[in-house]
């Protein structure tokens, strides 16, 4: 089994904003981070693999990430050990708080590439329903135990 993150932020204005400069002159750099960490396994892009793919329903504020990890651990080492966490440090001078859980996330079978569709139906469950075994957050006893 292998671990989805889906995860969504509200910037604090469009990605081509002096505001936002930034967190996208970062993307590649954090991208390329996550592909050479161990246990990094997919992450899902568009062709052009630009900051505004990343949109949420064309929404100029919304941006997603969805990314397949080998396991918790893997993923854990990757958000709180590695470069990936002072950016994300950062994330007040981008993105505005949001008042609803902003990440999922759940197990697949080895070699599934699930959709940002189902990352944001997993989402939208887990705000509504709360941690289960078909998706969890950040904080759920899950992912704290499992690393």
């Amino acid at each position: 089994m292998q671990i989805v993150e889906y995860d969504i932020a509200r910037c604090l204005d469009t990605l081509d904003s002096p505001v936002m400069i930034d967190f996208v002159d970062n993307l590649d750099t954090v991208f390329a981070l996550a592909e050479s960490s161990d246990g990094f396994v997919w992450r899902c892009k568009t062709d052009d693999d630009g900051a505004t793919s990343y949109l949420v329903d064309g929404d100029p504020l919304m941006v997603e990430n969805l990314s397949v990890w080998a396991s918790v651990s893997d993923l854990h080492n990757f958000l709180y050990k590695t470069h990936h966490v002072n950016i994300m440090k950062r994330g007040k001078d981008w993105f505005s708080p949001l008042s609803v859980t902003k990440v999922a996330l759940w197990y697949v079978e080895d070699g599934y590439e699930p959709t940002v569709e189902e990352g944001r139906e997993r989402l939208k469950h887990l705000q509504t329903h709360g941690d289960s075994d078909y998706v969890f957050g950040l904080h759920s006893r899950e992912f704290c135990t499992s690393i």
